[in-house]
């Protein structure tokens, strides 16, 4: 039936986080690092004015990268690249770091994708905003790499990973505005929010608004949410809370290490 139904529809936003990576084989980074209190730690800014979580926050850097390295897009990435081939996909909102979506082998995906929390593949001077490739090799110890651009020696600054932190903003929070602006003015009939929970305040707000639209002027309309657990947003926010706003949210409980395969035949 959700075949049927998504055959039919032409404007798809898609916002996916955690289980994507997942299942293509990457770890969650939660797991890797022991617990989410320590790995929120590693990923704080904050990590950067000692020696001790610096050297610790490289070496899970380090991890996720070559997990990267050796995953494949999943079924999921290929439906999603065959959507924006057929100017289906109006737009995928990616929170992983990964940079799987924009794989090579999944071009037409990589043209409509924005990286909500930054791409591990690329690294950031934190002085001048340089962008250059990132090389796990290069972040390794207790201090960060240096960075130097032209000739003048003041204007030396160290690289990071361009990987959104806790307690920092996004270095393309304006570009990530005027994408949510744009898209909140089309006219967009399927709504698919995949692995998360959305609980950063400025993405529910979008995906809120998006929905409403999406279900407005008398569209004949699909939102559908696919985690491993049910929604839990009621709980934590007012009686205007997204699931409520959504009308009608469907749940698919996605559990097992094949589970993106399972969405993906549900779909295509």
């Amino acid at each position: 039936a959700l075949r049927e139904i998504f055959l039919t529809k032409r404007d798809i936003i898609v916002i996916s986080a955690a289980c994507m990576p997942v299942n293509a084989g990457i770890s969650d980074f939660r797991t890797s690092s022991g617990n989410k209190t320590s790995s929120r730690h590693l990923f704080d800014i904050n990590t950067y004015n000692s020696d001790e979580p610096t050297s610790d926050s490289h070496r899970l850097i380090r991890e996720i990268s070559l997990w990267a390295s050796r995953a494949k897009p999943t079924f999921f990435h290929y439906y999603l690249n065959d959507l924006a081939k057929d100017l289906r996909l109006l737009r995928l909102y990616d929170q992983n770091v990964d940079s799987l979506s924009f794989h090579t082998m999944v071009p037409a995906l990589w043209a409509r994708t924005v990286a909500l929390h930054g791409r591990l593949d690329t690294a950031i001077c934190q002085q001048c905003g340089y962008h250059a490739t990132f090389i796990p090799e290069q972040f390794c110890g207790k201090k960060p790499p240096w960075f130097k651009m032209g000739k003048r020696s003041r204007s030396v600054g160290f690289l990071r990973p361009k990987v959104l932190l806790y307690g920092e903003s996004s270095p393309d929070e304006s570009e990530i505005t005027d994408a949510f602006k744009h898209d909140l003015r089309q006219p967009v009939d399927a709504v698919i929010i995949v692995g998360t929970r959305l609980l950063i305040p400025s993405l529910r707000r979008f995906v809120e608004r998006l929905c409403q639209e999406a279900k407005s002027e008398g569209r004949e309309s699909i939102t559908m949410w696919v985690n491993k657990e049910p929604p839990k947003l009621a709980r934590r926010s007012s009686p205007s809370s997204i699931t409520k706003s959504l009308e009608i949210v469907t749940v698919l409980l996605v559990t097992e290490r094949g589970g993106m395969k399972i969405m993906a035949n549900l779909l295509h």
